[in-house]
């Protein structure tokens, strides 16, 4: 899949106007004209170019598309060359003179891109496995798409190779270093609309686009030159190297306006193609190295490219170095905090970027609006890290924070006051390694109380040294339903007993001074009563089988109607019967139950059950669902819908056939059996059946379907004998008509189907063929096909079953030999190999050891622990052992003879040469060999007297 991948690329590289330099000019090669035609259009000799390449060692007409070593090498040289031929002045200059829009598109299309972005320089190997890996991501369609962009695939590859890095960078541990890990940052290519700020410096390479709208209308693109200027058309040089994209704007718009007619705003510059610059990125960082890549890039962007610092290191020292010039300084928290400061660190060609270590790193945690590790430079304090970690929590707790810290080898923890830090009065430097606690106010705040209970505002109020219960009440807001009489105050003391005290809140209310006017205190809790409560014991409730059960304000005139009116009466499943549940109300342990008829009451309000009711009473209606027996009626069989259903009376075998979904396809509804138990009082039950003959639409044949079912009837639907939809098989590989079959029959055999198929390919190879049975999970089935197919009436012609899935392989003409085994120190013999040998007809395994492996199955270096062959179709044969013979399975073309083999040890075999018992043991083999030749002569002399 690589190497296909690799090779399309390579296509298309070709194709790509920098690649079609790259190819062969031998006239046998395609396109030669085209490539010539490029050459000439940048005025490089054909012969030059060539020649170029051989001192480089390369040889165009040598190079194998599908070697990617050579194609990586050569790709690399024919770049080398082309910059060196422009260089040298091999080519014509299209810089420093008006091209119109139309035909500077087809410069730059033409204009072979050396260098892209991100592309880091690998060493061939490196290039080489980047090229492997992110193969094996890259699809063809990327591929293609990237070179259609202006990329190169070198380009395109290397973008999956920088990708898979982004992928596996590790989350941060600094903050400042996520920036890069999430892909804050990214590298902007060529390709992407990128609009560079005014402070982006313009050198030489870069395209500058001119609109011109109004009176005047003109679209220019220049390219400033080596020397640093552009020359328009009739116009003096204009020197832009160095200058600002927004001086050069101003400049630009000043000198075309004595030349073209335009309003201010009728004129624009951007850049039409930025310049490639080389950018050298070292030290800690996650990919380093060299770079090329758009000048409209800041060295964050950079930095992105190569991965970021790595968790050593810096964020904040590192060095933008420039030749004759001063090092500048790259604050990775300044960019956070301001990010415009990133317009001020714009690259030049050959910049170096160097990530040093961080020397002071802190960690931070706890009540800080972003704990984590920082790092800090120079003077920079605690006060400075706090801004960094985002300041304070609500609840940070700023008398105290502690800060651990390695001292002398032991560890010491140091306290410091966050509030003096904040305010300027203390000044605590840190070191590298201090871990910072801020700790958040965890007491819970002490100075409230709690009123409950009949008020407008209940809930914690504050308390302080004068507050009083009537302020309280005051805020809390007595309402008409407050109890005024009586109140609780429930106080703990500090001994954690509580006390509990009787207010009077209409005192409290009226005379500030009285008693009942106390003192709150923190913790206090005071409970206000409604008045609803003083006349609980006054109510009477009804619950049940109405439409508004609930309590209701007793009356001595109240009764039962009365309740049933104001519940807004019985529901429909009600029964015609209540109890009134009725209590002693001066012994609640004595309960008395009344039945009424609710029937009777609902008819004739002076009906003897509608009684007067007492305090607490309560009338309880109840369901007629509960006392009904909710016996099932069942349907099961080829119907659409099978399963129980509730019984009901008058419902009919034929309406049960409706609710569950009518016949399937395979009933048969002329068969649909009813089964009943008859239920006798004191009886044994006993279970009587009938049939019943409908046609499709349910229309009865014989028998009465409108006859009611009783409880539990069950009704079976029967299925048609024999009946089954198509029954499937999938025949694969080497047949004329591959794909699915229906079996023919239940019996369809194998041979029947493969001849069905078109039979087998010249490349089919029977003996290999194999069975997979989904149907009961059997898994493979061995067969031979070939004699399936030559003897109709084989046992290895099978019956097929549904779901079946035949393999037919190409023809095999190899034997594959397998060695394994353990590797002896003593005996330095290769045991783990794989070999493939021609075939031999009727050879068994024992021929192919002693022909391919050196004779190891007879190697005294070696002992045997296993021989076996596997045949084509899955079938697994071994050698075997009779008394003091050894037989070894038949091998068939295509398949393979596996040997498992032990090396025996120096010492084993002298351990067995000096063991007595060794010699013992090899005297009686001797002597049950010759015992047995003897009884061999002897019967052979016995057949010979018959």
């Amino acid at each position: 899949m690589i190497k296909k991948i690799l090779v399309l690329a390579l296509f298309a590289f070709f194709v790509n106007i920098s690649s079609t330099i790259a190819q062969t000019l031998s006239p046998s090669i395609p396109n030669v004209a085209g490539i010539r035609k490029q050459l000439a259009a940048r005025g490089i000799a054909e012969k030059d170019f060539v020649s170029k390449l051989k001192q480089k060692g390369i040889v165009l007409e040598s190079i194998d598309p599908e070697d990617q070593d050579q194609v990586i090498i050569a790709d690399s040289a024919i770049r080398e060359v082309i910059a060196e031929l422009e260089e040298e002045g091999g080519g014509k200059k299209v810089d420093s003179k008006t091209i119109k829009t139309d035909t500077i598109k087809q410069v730059i299309v033409e204009k072979p891109k050396i260098d892209s972005v991100p592309q880091k320089k690998f060493s061939d190997k490196e290039k080489t496995e980047g090229l492997k890996d992110a193969a094996k991501k890259a699809t063809t369609q990327e591929i293609t798409k990237a070179v259609k962009e202006g990329a190169t695939v070198e380009e395109a590859v290397s973008e999956k190779i920088s990708e898979s890095i982004e992928e596996k960078l590790p989350p941060p541990t600094t903050w400042g270093q996520q920036v890069f890990r999430d892909k804050s940052i990214s590298v902007f290519r060529q390709s992407q609309d990128v609009k560079p700020p005014d402070s982006y410096i313009l050198g030489a390479g870069d395209q500058v686009a001119v609109s011109i709208w109004g009176y005047s209308q003109e679209n220019l693109v220049f390219e400033i030159n080596k020397e640093g200027y552009i020359k328009p058309e009739a116009m003096p040089r204009i020197n832009l190297k160095g200058i600002p994209l927004g001086k050069a704007r101003e400049m630009l718009k000043s000198r075309f306006s004595t030349y073209y007619r335009f309003k201010p705003e009728e004129f624009e510059v951007s850049i039409y193609f930025s310049r490639t610059i080389t950018v050298h990125i070292t030290g800690e960082v996650f990919n380093f190295g060299s770079f090329s890549i758009p000048a409209m890039n800041s060295a964050f962007n950079a930095l992105a490219a190569s991965g970021g610092p790595t968790d050593i290191g810096s964020v904040r020292g590192i060095k933008l170095k420039r030749a004759g010039k001063t090092d500048k300084n790259i604050d990775i928290y300044k960019f956070l905090l301001n990010p415009s400061a990133q317009e001020e660190l714009y690259l030049e060609e050959n910049d170096y970027i160097y990530v040093p270590v961080a020397e002071k790193l802190i960690k931070i945690e706890g009540a800080v609006n972003r704990p984590n590790r920082y790092e800090l430079i120079g003077s920079e304090s605690l006060k400075e890290l706090l801004t960094f970690a985002g300041g304070l929590k609500d609840n940070a707790m700023t008398a105290n924070c502690v800060i651990k810290r390695f001292e002398n080898d032991i560890e010491t923890v140091l306290n410091v006051s966050v509030k003096n830090v904040l305010e300027g009065n203390e000044n605590i430097s840190l070191r590298n390694g201090d871990y910072i606690i801020i700790d958040a106010i965890k007491k819970k705040y002490d100075n409230y109380m709690n009123i409950e209970g009949a008020v407008d505002f209940p809930g914690e109020y504050a308390v302080d040294d004068n507050f009083k219960l009537s302020e309280l009440l005051f805020r809390a807001r007595v309402n008409n339903e407050t109890r005024l009489d009586q109140a609780y105050l429930i106080r703990t003391n500090k001994e954690n007993k509580v006390k509990y005290q009787i207010l009077n809140v209409e005192t409290a209310v009226k005379n500030p001074n009285s008693a009942d006017n106390i003192l709150l205190k923190p913790e206090d809790r005071v409970i206000i009563f409604s008045k609803k409560s003083i006349n609980v014991l006054k109510n009477v409730a009804i619950k049940g089988e109405v439409k508004r059960p609930g309590s209701y304000p007793y009356s001595e005139d109240l009764r039962v109607r009365d309740l049933l009116l104001l519940s807004d009466g019985l529901t429909l499943e009600a029964t015609d019967f209540a109890y009134v549940e009725r209590y002693n109300i001066k012994n609640p342990n004595e309960k008395l139950y009344i039945k009424i008829n609710i029937e009777q009451i609902t008819k004739d309000a002076n009906s003897k059950d509608n009684i007067k009711l007492q305090p607490l009473d309560v009338v309880n209606t109840f369901s007629n669902l509960i006392y009904t027996n909710k016996s099932q009626v069942k349907v099961s069989g080829a119907v659409n819908k099978e399963g129980s259903f509730q019984y009901a009376k008058g419902l009919t075998i034929n309406d049960l056939l409706y609710l569950s979904g009518g016949f399937k396809e395979e009933a048969s509804p002329k068969k649909v059996d009813v089964y009943r138990v008859i239920i006798q009082e004191n009886e044994p039950t006993k279970t009587v059946a009938s049939t019943v003959s409908f046609d499709r639409n349910l229309n009865v044949i014989s028998g009465d379907p409108n006859t009611e079912v009783m409880p539990y009837d069950l009704i079976i639907v029967r299925t048609v004998p024999d009946f089954q939809l198509q029954s499937l098989v999938s025949i694969e590989g080497e047949v004329t008509y591959p794909g699915q079959y229906a079996l023919t029959s239940k019996n369809e055999t194998i041979a029947s189907v493969i001849k069905r198929a078109g039979g087998l390919t010249k490349e089919g190879f029977s003996f290999g063929a194999k069975i997979v049975r989904q149907k009961d999970e059997k898994g493979m089935v061995i067969i031979k096909l070939d004699e399936a197919l030559r003897n109709p009436n084989s046992n290895n012609n099978i019956v097929l079953k549904d779901g079946d899935v035949v393999t037919i392989p190409k023809t095999k003409d190899l034997v594959t030999i397998y060695t394994t085994g353990t590797k002896s120190k003593e005996v330095n013999v290769q045991v783990d190999s794989v070999i493939n040998v021609p075939y031999y007809v009727g050879k068994n395994a024992k021929f192919y050891i002693e022909q391919y492996t050196g004779g190891l199955y007879s190697d005294k270096d070696f002992k045997w622990k296993d021989v076996y062959v596997e045949n084509p179709n899955g079938k697994i044969s071994k050698s075997k052992n009779f008394l003091l013979f050894k037989t070894f399975p038949s091998v068939e073309i295509g398949s393979s003879v596996k040997v498992a083999l032990q090396a025996k040890k120096k010492e084993d075999k002298e351990r067995k040469r000096k063991d007595p018992d060794s010699l013992e043991k090899s005297i009686q083999r001797a002597t049950m060999i010759a015992s047995l030749v003897t009884l061999v002569l002897g019967m052979v002399s016995a057949l010979k007297g018959l």
